[in-house]
């Protein structure tokens, strides 16, 4: 990026990392407030999506007839944007922390609904066969044997329910202009021309990502030691 913006000399267009530092540094107490805005949303996103996808992926993994009948609604909701739902959401919702916290939510909801099916399925039978025998209750199977054995797999789509869910955070943002994050930071720096405060911004948002996927991928790796993998 350095080289290139001191090749094409426009900073209005690619300004200079020393300029995009500048200006976080100046206009830092703002940034930390859009960037606190935008963590709290993605972040109650991953954690709500997370759940509602286990609590969904977990029945249709458990039972087919389940999976063929709500497959259709689900794969017809995913291939829906959250933009064009930002109209229903607005009248339904109005503006404001939770419509931003239902759009991050669902951002993040498929990719655990996923992981759950695949990983509760891919136990093999002679665990639950196992279990059968010791006649454990249906909560002890799921508490000792599916969750657990499903957890390397769930993690893998964590991972990407967090990216998702912060797209879907930062979307809202450019939809709502209450909710006053890192999203609304970039659009009212490109109003003034403020590309260097675009740069911070999104530098911002970029270093969210990668401590996020960085943290989930530490935890799987731990698992999966411990699992001697």
């Amino acid at each position: 990026m350095g080289l290139g913006a001191h090749a094409l000399n426009q900073p209005f267009l690619l300004p200079t990392p020393g300029a995009v530092w500048q200006e976080a540094v100046r206009t830092a107490p703002a940034l930390a407030a859009a960037f606190w805005v935008t963590v709290r949303t993605a972040l109650l996103g991953t954690l709500l999506g997370a759940l509602a996808g286990v609590l969904i992926g977990y029945p249709l993994a458990k039972w087919r007839a389940l999976e063929r009948f709500l497959s259709p609604f689900l794969v017809a909701s995913q291939s829906t944007p959250i933009v064009v739902l930002a109209p229903l959401l607005v009248s339904w919702l109005g503006f404001g922390f939770v419509p931003a916290l239902v759009v991050s939510a669902l951002s993040a909801l498929y990719p655990i609904l996923v992981a759950t099916l695949v990983g509760v399925r891919e136990l093999e039978a002679t665990y639950h066969e196992l279990f059968s025998s010791l006649r454990a209750t249906r909560w002890q199977r799921l508490t000792r044997l599916e969750l657990p054995g499903a957890l390397p797999v769930l993690l893998g789509g964590l991972r990407l329910a967090a990216s998702l869910a912060l797209i879907g955070a930062v979307v809202w943002e450019f939809v709502d202009p209450n909710q006053k994050g890192l999203g609304l930071a970039v659009q009212v720096a490109g109003v003034y021309q403020n590309k260097a405060g675009q740069f911070a911004a999104i530098g911002l948002l970029i270093g969210y990502g990668v401590l996020v996927y960085l943290l989930i991928t530490g935890l799987e790796r731990r698992v999966m030691r411990r699992r001697g993998r």
